[in-house]
């Protein structure tokens, strides 16, 4: 009874000063979705590449540049030689993976007769797959990007070139400014989710790239991620990291 006389009370008031609260009713109305709308894209922020089983203890090595002290650059790219260098010698290192995503990002791709120019291509090590949780559909994730001139495609990417054809070992020809290269699909990927932050469409074995890259060290076009034996670990590491580096730096010719 008490709660029937305060809605009646309400509905009177409001039908006296119906400008006032369609105003206020309005009001609310756009806080609430506007609350909602912000809600929705911080929780999606910090959704980020939580789709990995090891996400806590996944870093990436990146690069900084200083001069006379002062930052200069601020790159999320290091150098090839990195990675490797950091399993062999920092302890608290389980594993290691890298991606030249910067080697020849955009090239022409051909299949038959189709062409086209695609610009989001990767150059993925062999145990990318197995480091990273994206899902692989078709394809072995422990051979698939084992061996040179092999190459792994989204599912938008199989629908663009095959038509519904099955794309497994089938060859798709690859143009950019060093040459031609074919490559034989050996997998098909689901396309990568919007809170992964990268987006490849195409991942060819790092192997294709040329023999001169490996373990190079004075361009930084590779994505380097290393996987710590415990997510603990992680100023360890990076306390451990500047004289390290100070170090190789010593030793190189």
């Amino acid at each position: 009874m008490i709660i029937s006389n305060y809605w009646n009370s309400a509905l009177r008031s409001l039908k006296k000063k119906k400008g006032f609260s369609t105003i206020n009713i309005i009001g609310l109305a756009i806080g609430m979705a506007a609350a909602l709308l912000i809600l929705t894209y911080v929780a999606f922020e910090f959704s980020y590449d939580n789709m990995h089983t090891h996400a806590d203890r996944i870093f990436r090595v990146e690069a900084r540049f200083y001069e006379n002290g002062e930052l200069t650059d601020n790159w999320g790219s290091s150098s090839a030689g990195y990675a490797t260098a950091m399993k062999r010698n920092l302890a608290g290192i389980e594993d290691y993976t890298c991606v030249g995503s910067q080697y020849y990002p955009e090239q022409v791709v051909k299949y038959n007769e189709l062409l086209y120019r695609e610009t989001a291509i990767g150059y993925a090590e062999k145990n990318y797959f197995s480091f990273f949780d994206y899902e692989l559909l078709k394809g072995d994730k422990a051979t698939c990007l084992d061996g040179p001139n092999k190459v792994v495609i989204t599912q938008r990417i199989a629908r663009k070139y095959f038509k519904g054809e099955d794309p497994i070992g089938k060859i798709l020809i690859f143009r950019s400014n060093i040459g031609e290269e074919a490559c034989e699909v050996t997998g098909i990927m689901k396309d990568m989710p919007a809170n992964s932050h990268v987006r490849y469409s195409m991942m060819i074995s790092y192997e294709t790239l040329p023999k001169w890259m490996d373990e190079y060290w004075y361009r930084h076009e590779v994505y380097s991620y290393v996987l710590l034996k415990s997510a603990d670990l992680k100023k360890q590491v990076e306390d451990a990291f500047p004289p390290w580096r100070r170090n190789i730096r010593r030793k190189k010719p």
